[in-house]
């Protein structure tokens, strides 16, 4: 999955396009196994589109990013995203952030810590929506 954006569904602002999900995209093998480690979805789980990204990777080399990204847009367009509660992935952010937190303050890491900021970003943005009980997904945008 390509994080690049949180969409909300009630159309308050997510994030997109700059530094915090760069850091998510950059780091998602880590993230993935912190999070299998800790027996939570990944964050790829709450990937609204990841209908398109099957269609990208079935009609476009994935080794051509200019044709994949044509694609994958193409793709999204004409497909439904799909929601997620909130909540549900506060309960897998918030431990993986507090494992990569504890092997931080173990191992200082300068990228790592941009990591923790953004799932800290992620963090706020899910809380908020959660209290308003907008739903969300992650889409690259």
């Amino acid at each position: 999955m390509h994080v690049f954006g949180i969409v909300l569904e009630d159309g308050e602002e997510g994030f997109f396009e700059d530094e915090h999900p760069r850091y998510l995209f950059l780091y998602e093998g880590l993230l993935s196994e912190v999070a299998e480690k800790l027996s939570v979805p990944a964050l790829k789980s709450f990937d609204g589109f990841s209908k398109a990204e099957e269609i990208a990777n079935e009609n476009a080399d994935s080794n051509d990013t200019i044709a994949w990204l044509s694609a994958y847009n193409d793709a999204r367009d004409s497909c439904e995203p799909v929601w997620f509660d909130a909540s549900e992935a506060l309960g897998a952010v918030m431990p993986i952030k507090e494992s990569i937190q504890q092997s931080l303050d173990e191992s200082p890491d300068d990228n790592i810590e941009y990591l923790i900021e953004s799932l800290e970003v992620l963090i706020e943005i899910l809380a908020s929506a959660n209290e308003r009980k907008s739903k969300f997904c992650m889409a690259l945008m």
